[in-house]
């Protein structure tokens, strides 16, 4: 008779779990000099519900989705269901901060995914390594119209036939105190002089004419005023791009021969 003695044989098997941490990402904004703008508002959205106080980082951006003094606004805590691939949100700037415009390209989708790794961030069809947006935002430019009324009796040349061209300067004082010499041109029959600058920064100029340069030989310039609108002012603020117009009203007074 044969005695069988069964051996009990033990296997170990160890699993080696790697726990994933929550996505982040990060977008910096920027303007066309690479410096740190803050006061651009941002938006994130999952389908059609709008997810940005979900997902906001309040230890960096408060409750407001609005680029810090560092330019930065960070979305944290980005999680995958254990049945969930992937989840797709998009973020969308939809203010630039004052004196900027915001870009042709002001969305961005970004789909979270995971690997054995961990989480995956890729933004517009591109995984990102440092998770991080970089949205730059061009200054904006402002127009200034000047235009110089020329009231009173009618300017004329030789005899009262002739129109004469007339060139008044003006000194316009930029925002950054410098100053700069605009010549207003126009002919006397329309009794109209203009000049227009364009691609300024935005701000508060101010305009004002010597009274020495707006004399005119036969004339005695009586009175000198200044308007935006409706408003008696000589200082005009550009806040964006379309132009505002100063009026420069003078009053002649033609001598007696």
């Amino acid at each position: 008779q044969q005695n069988d003695t069964a051996n009990d044989v033990t296997v170990n098997i160890t699993n080696s779990y790697t726990k994933w941490t929550a996505a982040d990402f990060w977008v910096h904004k920027t303007d066309e000099n690479g410096r740190n703008l803050p006061g651009a508002q941002f938006t994130l959205t999952e389908g059609d519900k709008d997810v940005t106080s979900t997902y906001l980082d309040p230890a960096v951006n408060g409750n407001s989705a609005v680029s810090n003094a560092s330019g930065v606004v960070h979305f944290h805590n980005f999680k995958l269901d254990p049945n969930e691939t992937s989840r797709t949100f998009t973020l969308t700037e939809t203010q630039a901060p004052t004196g900027y415009k915001v870009g042709t390209k002001n969305t961005w989708t970004i789909v979270v995914t995971h690997d054995n790794d961990g989480y995956n961030l890729i933004i517009d069809g591109v995984e990102v390594p440092d998770d991080t947006i970089t949205v730059t935002n061009a200054s904006m430019y402002g127009k200034l119209k000047i235009t110089k009324v020329l009231a009173g009796d009618k300017i004329y040349g030789a005899t009262e036939k002739d129109a004469v061209t007339l060139s008044i300067p003006v000194k316009v004082t930029c925002p950054d105190g410098t100053v700069r010499d605009v010549t207003l041109t126009g002919n006397s029959d329309e009794a109209k002089l203009t000049a227009t600058l364009e691609n300024l920064p935005l701000g508060t100029y101010t305009i004002a004419e010597q009274t020495q340069s707006a004399q005119i030989t036969g004339y005695d310039l009586l009175q000198t005023t200044y308007h935006v609108g409706e408003t008696a002012t000589n200082t005009v603020t550009l806040t964006g791009e379309a132009a505002v117009e100063m009026t420069i009203t003078n009053t002649y007074d033609r001598k007696e021969a």
